[in-house]
C-alpha cells in the first residue's frame, strides 16, 4: 500500500503546472519554493504596501523538515527495560521467517539449528534481543 501510495505521490508532484507568467514548473518546484518561503518569512511584519517592517523568525516546522531533508533526521536509540536492549519474542516459525524476510534474509535458506537446540526450544517461544541475529 505505502509502496503504490509513494509512486502516486512523486508522479503527481513530477507533473507540470502553468504559471501566470507563461512559465511551466512542477507541483514539485512549486512545493519546495512554498516550504523555503514558509520557513524564511513566517512571522515578518508588513505595513499596508506590503513592505516588511520586521522580520519573523520563520515557521520552526518547516526549518527543521528542510534541516532534516538535507542533513537527515537525528537517530534515536530505543532501548527496552532500565536501558537495556529491547527483547522480541515470535511465537511461531512463521514470525522468524517474516523477521528475517523484512531484513533481506530468505529463511529457506538459512541452515536449521542443530538438533539438540530444536528440542530445548520447543517448550518456549523463540525469541531475540536486539544486537543478536537469528
Amino acid at each position: 500500500m505505502r509502496h503504490n501510495t509513494t509512486i502516486e505521490l512523486i508522479t503527481q508532484l513530477n507533473e507540470l503546472t502553468n504559471y501566470a507568467d507563461g512559465s511551466k514548473r512542477t507541483k514539485l518546484h512549486r512545493l519546495i519554493k512554498n516550504l523555503i518561503t514558509k520557513a524564511t518569512t513566517a512571522d515578518d511584519v508588513l505595513d499596508k504596501d506590503g513592505n516588511v517592517v520586521k522580520e519573523g523568525t520563520g515557521d520552526l516546522s518547516a526549518i527543521q523538515e528542510i534541516i532534516n531533508r538535507l542533513e537527515g533526521k537525528p537517530s534515536q536509540k530505543i532501548v527496552g527495560p532500565d536501558d537495556g536492549p529491547v527483547r522480541v519474542e515470535y511465537r511461531t516459525i512463521e514470525e522468524v521467517r517474516m523477521f528475517l524476510l523484512e531484513r533481506g534474509i530468505d529463511s529457506l535458506r538459512v541452515p536449521p539449528p542443530p538438533p539438540r537446540q530444536i528440542a530445548e526450544a520447543r517448550p518456549a517461544a523463540f525469541s531475540v534481543s536486539s544486537g543478536q541475529t537469528i
